[in-house]
């Protein structure tokens, strides 16, 4: 466990409290338990920022917020950059597993039968649970689907969107940056 940081801010930082969400009705106010460690520590509440959803393996920062445990980022996440300014930072680091985190993938594709349900079809395979899902088609020929995915780790998104890419007209297949 780490001295570096100041005893009292990790213990206030504790006392945010950890509530698993049922699974009928998820509060997404709740932090959630993350395999992720702060300052060497495994218990303080994390919240994955919204504005880059980072998943295991990204390389992750930390911020200390009033109330809300630790707001974790994805290093190269414009909001943490801007950030860096003025609010103080922490130590993050990916450990053992925690809950799937939801990830959002496009994918453009030309508007052929039975695309829509290959990409389904595709991801289903992976073993991945699709929270979301939706399609559009456009005037040039091509169908944007969008799909909100729980995912646990960086190498199960790479798996999903080199599985995509490999489809018979199949543009890009992306994670969506917010």
């Amino acid at each position: 466990q780490s001295t570096m940081y100041d005893e009292n801010a990790i213990k206030e930082i504790k006392k945010v409290k950890i509530k698993k969400p049922s699974k009928s009705h998820p509060n997404k106010n709740e932090p959630k338990e993350y395999g992720v460690s702060v300052a060497g520590w495994n218990d303080v509440p994390v919240r994955m920022a919204s504005c880059c959803m980072p998943i295991p393996c990204d390389e992750i920062l930390g911020f200390i917020t009033r109330g809300r445990g630790v707001s974790v980022h994805k290093k190269d996440c414009e909001t943490a950059n801007k950030q860096l300014e003025w609010m103080k930072t922490i130590p993050v680091r990916w450990e053992g597993p925690g809950e799937p985190i939801p990830v959002q993938i496009e994918v453009r594709a030309r508007d052929v039968q039975g695309i829509y349900l290959s990409m389904v079809e595709c991801i289903s395979n992976t073993e991945t649970n699709i929270l979301e899902a939706g399609a559009s088609s456009h005037p040039n020929g091509t169908l944007t689907a969008k799909f909100m995915l729980e995912v646990e780790h960086l190498d199960q998104l790479k798996e999903i969107l080199e599985n995509l890419r490999l489809i018979g007209g199949v543009i890009f297949a992306e994670r969506v940056k917010k």
